[in-house]
């Protein structure tokens, strides 16, 4: 994605982890869950080096902690906002302010909980997260992890921004197993928000949809959670330059595969792959202009 003023482009890095485990003898890297800043009148090819001290020196290095934020979108006000994929379990996924300098929490913070795994005490058989159908679990990824890194020295995590309802909220009660709703950091679990989008009409729109935001669901959770699979309307409230929280209004659904989205004037454009990548569409939805 490019800055309005053509100077930087950015560039989502995502993780090389489902959750920080152990993978192919590795964790994260320098180079992994992270979102990079790089100049557009650079006169010669960019390398960058799995050195994080070099990144940030450098200044390619714009915000880190990031699991794998699909999509990230400039707010018509300049913030920039990304949606974030979560891991094989049942822990929410996000909407985030992206901020220079800014640690996201991944791995250590998932939502807006703690990855049980860095835990010296953590045992997968009596995590109620873990559904065996994930793949995750299946291949053994969640497990007592007595090596897993201390999170970093003097560094603060940014919170996801809480979804305050009525939809998109359900999460999994870690000591009852049941699924319930509540005000959570920011989506239900295992949606994978992508294709955000944001109004930038001059008046196109009314009422709620005026200068809102939109972002899509790509997928469906296992077991007892709601499909997903849909468009969200996002009403996000800021003060005091950070965001306290979103609404979230499903406004379209039953959808097959939705992984990106056009607004154009009140008109939105909606990319579906189809189940399993087969039957693709592309769908217009009118949205309401007070006309």
């Amino acid at each position: 994605m490019v800055s309005s003023d053509g100077k930087h482009v950015f560039v989502n890095a995502g993780s090389r982890t489902d959750h920080g485990e152990e993978l192919a003898g590795a964790r994260e890297t320098a180079l992994t869950a992270k979102i990079f800043r790089l100049p557009t009148n650079a006169l010669e090819t960019i390398t960058l080096k799995d050195d994080l001290a070099e990144l940030k020196t450098k200044g390619y290095l714009y915000a880190e902690g990031v699991r794998n934020a699909y999509d990230p979108e400039f707010a018509p006000n300049g913030d920039l906002m990304a949606g974030d994929n979560g891991p094989d379990a049942d822990y929410h996924e996000e909407l985030l302010f992206i901020q220079p300098g800014k640690h996201y929490g991944f791995p250590w913070r998932l939502g807006n909980e703690d990855n049980q795994m860095q835990f010296a005490n953590y045992n997968p058989a009596t995590d109620k997260r873990l559904d065996p159908a994930y793949t995750a679990i299946k291949d053994r990824l969640w497990y007592r992890d007595l090596s897993f890194p201390a999170k970093p020295d003097n560094v603060s995590f940014v919170e996801p921004i809480m979804n305050t309802g009525p939809d998109g909220n359900q999460y999994r009660d870690p000591d009852s197993g049941q699924v319930k709703r509540a005000d959570i950091g920011t989506f239900s679990d295992h949606g994978s928000p992508l294709g955000l989008t944001f109004d930038r009409s001059a008046g196109d729109l009314c009422g709620l949809f005026s200068g809102a935001a939109f972002i899509l669901r790509h997928g469906k959770a296992a077991g007892d959670f709601e499909d997903g699979r849909d468009l969200l309307l996002l009403e996000l409230s800021k003060a005091n330059g950070n965001y306290a929280g979103v609404k979230v209004t499903q406004i379209a659904k039953q959808f097959q595969g939705p992984i990106d989205a056009v607004l154009t004037g009140a008109k939105m454009f909606v990319l579906d792959r189809g189940a399993q990548g087969r039957g693709g569409k592309l769908w217009e939805i009118g949205l309401p202009t007070g006309e």
